[in-house]
């Protein structure tokens, strides 16, 4: 694993959360993952984390997602670390719309087991 490998997956999620592409999202995501949110709650399966992706982005038309400060570091042959700021612009779908934004400090590990990454 090589940082330039943990850079492009993080941008891979990004752009995924951009795109409310959600099927994307959960594919890069262990089904034994646990997930210590934005929320003061913690998922610990895909099934837990996905119910609440799909949740969270269904009144939303539009949205961006992305990344800024991100270190990336290799932990070793099979894992990574990216320590961020990811920052949220929402749009809602109501008929007056509704921005929600936000930056946050976010840890992101990847790890590689017989996975082939995109």
């Amino acid at each position: 694993m090589s940082v330039q490998e943990i850079q492009t997956l993080a941008q891979h999620l990004a752009d995924a959360f951009t795109n409310k592409n959600l099927k994307a999202i959960l594919d890069m995501l262990s089904e034994d993952l646990e997930v210590f949110g934005h929320v003061p709650h913690r998922f610990d399966n895909k099934t837990l984390f996905a119910t609440f992706l799909a949740g969270a982005a269904e009144g939303i038309a539009s949205m961006s997602f992305g990344f800024r400060q991100p270190s990336c570091r290799v932990f070793n042959d099979t894992t990574g670390i990216v320590n961020v700021y990811d920052t949220f612009t929402g749009v809602t779908s109501t008929q007056s719309p509704n921005v929600t934004r936000s930056v946050l400090r976010l840890l992101l590990m990847v790890c590689s087991s017989s996975v082939v990454w995109p």
